[in-house]
């Protein structure tokens, strides 16, 4: 196993935290609204950006991730290292400075190439955890996933609504007749004609994608593991296949690419070495990610994804801006001979 690195407090807080910071630093746009609750005695000792990574380490301790004993890889399949922790760790950051009460907690969260699974069950784990801390708080509806029901809902409802018109002509006992003979028609359609489940519960709709088949075993083992069972698993070329039923309906999307440079035929070989192959600057894949960000994400749409500086970061936010997203490093960390950033992409 590739062991994640920890905050851990011998002495105290600010000498872990002094410790730590040398090869971990946290954007001050990450938790804008916790640094308030920082005592100000720490802040004045070790610094803002000290006092930031603290907070930031006391706040991903209340949420729940995935257990690496239970995580499954294979051969053939990544398995979680320090890109994969670094990307965890930034989302639990942005969900943690999330206000329950004045901010929609996202309701789809999208991940594109899922690996072992690691990444999506930490954070259906996270979100769980917070949707059951905040029962009354967050009663929004996940969102509607277009689909072939769509259309036959919509006409069942134009339907409905015509026939309550002209029972409001009739008698009392015709229109509650016909009430209940819709909603038995509903009952009887078939599953992939039915309103999808999304629509009707509270909490979030989660769907991970890999085109790796052995990937997506792993990954079906994993969130078993940890008793999760409501990601829809999706063999899938990045989003191909998923679009245009996700247009406009992602809020959180989660990508972890191939991103270490190397020869561009290296892109489309067979075997682990796919997960990690990038081709020319170590972004041919997620160059073919970008353009359909905008379409995917939604109005409040959130993207994180991982590179390292040989992936010109600074160039990714200047394509983004270009296409109407802003994007910000929100996390660094030094890792063995690597140096992880994660950018943090939105509207």
């Amino acid at each position: 196993f590739c062991h994640r690195p920890r905050v851990r407090c011998p002495g105290s807080a600010v000498q872990a935290v002094q410790q730590h910071c040398s090869n971990n630093t946290l954007s001050h746009h990450i938790l804008p609204q916790t640094l308030q609750r920082v005592p100000a005695t720490i802040v004045g000792d070790v610094g803002l950006q000290e006092a930031r990574l603290l907070q930031m380490h006391a706040n991903m301790a209340k949420l729940p991730e995935a257990d690496l004993k239970r995580v499954v890889w294979m051969t053939e399949v990544y398995e979680p290292s320090d890109d994969s922790f670094a990307l965890v760790d930034a989302v639990h950051a942005w969900l943690q400075q999330l206000d329950p009460q004045h901010a929609q907690l996202p309701g789809m969260c999208l991940e594109v190439g899922c690996g072992s699974g690691y990444v999506i069950c930490s954070i259906a784990l996270a979100l769980q955890h917070i949707y059951s801390q905040h029962p009354q708080d967050n009663q929004q509806q996940q969102p509607q996933l277009p689909g072939p029901a769509d259309a036959l809902q919509q006409q069942q409802q134009r339907r409905h609504q015509s026939t309550q018109e002209q029972q409001l002509k009739t008698v009392q006992s015709l229109k509650c007749r016909s009430t209940a003979g819709d909603q038995q028609h509903m009952q009887q359609l078939p599953p992939n004609q039915q309103q999808h489940p999304c629509r009707q519960q509270r909490g979030c709709k989660l769907i991970a994608t890999d085109i790796n088949p052995a990937a997506l075993t792993a990954a079906a083992q994993t969130l078993d593991y940890h008793g999760v069972h409501d990601v829809e698993l999706v063999q899938a070329d990045l989003v191909a296949g998923l679009m245009p039923r996700l247009a406009g309906t992602v809020d959180l999307l989660l990508f972890n690419p191939p991103y270490v440079p190397t020869p561009d035929e290296e892109v489309l070989c067979d075997g682990i070495a796919r997960a990690w192959a990038g081709g020319h600057l170590g972004r041919r894949v997620t160059d073919r990610l970008l353009p359909q960000l905008p379409e995917l994400l939604s109005p409040n749409g959130h993207a994180f994804i991982v590179t390292v500086p040989e992936n010109k970061p600074q160039e990714i936010i200047t394509i983004l801006g270009e296409i109407g997203l802003l994007a910000e490093v929100v996390l660094t960390r030094s890792a063995d001979e690597e140096c992880l950033q994660i950018l943090h992409i939105h509207r």
